[in-house]
């Protein structure tokens, strides 16, 4: 027998303190200036141009990338990007 539609929600509202939770677990990886590193260098469109806009280094954002690498255990700058956004991170 068939449960109604309305009685059944495996993906509804419990989820969502989970979601807001795992943000939090994944950004405590990082520091803020990391997240805001990470952003920097998601909208632009070179290490360069991310360097600009925060008042840094090439240098600098190339260091904060390297310790992140290490510290989420990825291999690519693109990767970081792309656990950022699944993870509700960067905007």
């Amino acid at each position: 027998m068939k449960k109604p539609a309305d009685t059944f929600a495996p993906f509804a509202s419990p989820a969502a303190p989970l979601a807001v939770n795992a943000v939090a677990a994944a950004s405590s990886r990082l520091s803020s200036r990391q997240i805001e590193v990470l952003q920097a260098v998601a909208d632009a469109a070179t290490i360069a141009v991310a360097a600009r806009q925060l008042g840094v280094t090439p240098s600098t954002i190339n260091n904060h990338l390297r310790k992140m690498r290490k510290t989420l255990d990825l291999a690519t700058t693109c990767q970081m990007v792309a656990w950022g956004f699944r993870r509700g991170v960067l905007k």
